[in-house]
């Protein structure tokens, strides 16, 4: 529960004061913060930012303020007015990005790198992998993955934005339980999976997509490289030709007749 109001963009205290004064209806900020052990002005600050937040409202009685929480049944607005800020904002960047680029100076190299460090970091190259054109191709631990990004970024959103956007996947992966669970959808999802040698062992995951590598690794510390190179992306995408072409295919699955 605190997980997911904290995806709302809660921090930690602000997720206390919620629940706590959604549990105590409406109260000046001082009997929220002796339910929470925290001060009284620290607590009255949070509440004025779940205020500004959309998270309650504020009712003056007897030179009090008293604060109740938002009723969790309108959360859902919140979630909508978030859509809708998302598309504001997306329209924006598409007048902005282009002067943007006007302003950026000239790159010598034919070689751009980018560094990421953290588990942000990790994610803004994930996220990235899905600006590829039509195909994307990826040789990865998938469990070790699954264990860093999670089975609800993958099948909520990784899997279900790739297929909006009608990117192929060549996903070259080893054998494991979560591969198994799903591996049977490959055609409706755009994707092919073949299986790597059980002889072989590895973390990092490397990418090959448009005219860019990325590569992520899968333990601490997160680091990601994405590098934008016509001659690097072609010489990886050979490689993992040749890797390819050399994988084993999954088994066919047959269903008992009853």
């Amino acid at each position: 529960m605190k997980d997911t109001l904290q995806q709302f963009g809660l921090s930690e205290d602000e997720t206390k004061v919620y629940l706590t004064g959604l549990n105590l209806g409406p109260q000046p900020a001082s009997v929220i913060a002796k339910h929470i052990s925290l001060k009284r002005g620290h607590t009255y600050n949070i509440l004025e930012e779940l205020r500004k937040k959309g998270f309650l409202s504020r009712t003056k009685k007897a030179e009090l303020w008293y604060f109740e929480m938002l009723d969790p049944n309108k959360l859902s607005q919140l979630i909508i007015k978030k859509r809708r800020d998302l598309d504001l904002l997306d329209n924006d960047l598409k007048v902005l990005i282009p002067n943007l680029l006007n302003l950026r100076s000239p790159v010598p190299s034919q070689v751009q790198v980018q560094y990421f460090e953290g588990k942000d970091g990790y994610f803004t190259v994930a996220d990235n992998l899905l600006s590829a054109h039509d195909e994307l191709w990826g040789v990865y631990n998938l469990e070790e993955t699954i264990g860093i990004a999670g089975i609800k970024y993958d099948q909520e959103y990784f899997i279900p934005e790739r297929v909006k956007r009608g990117i192929f996947f060549r996903n070259l992966v080893f054998q494991g339980e979560y591969i198994s669970t799903f591996i049977h959808t490959d055609k409706d999802q755009l994707r092919e999976t073949r299986f790597l040698p059980e002889k072989f062992s590895f973390s990092s995951g490397l990418y090959v997509y448009n005219d860019e590598v990325a590569i992520i690794t899968n333990a601490e510390p997160f680091l990601g490289l994405i590098i934008k190179s016509q001659s690097i992306n072609e010489m990886m995408r050979q490689i993992f030709l040749f890797m390819w072409e050399r994988a084993e295919k999954p088994k066919p699955m047959y269903r008992r007749n009853k």
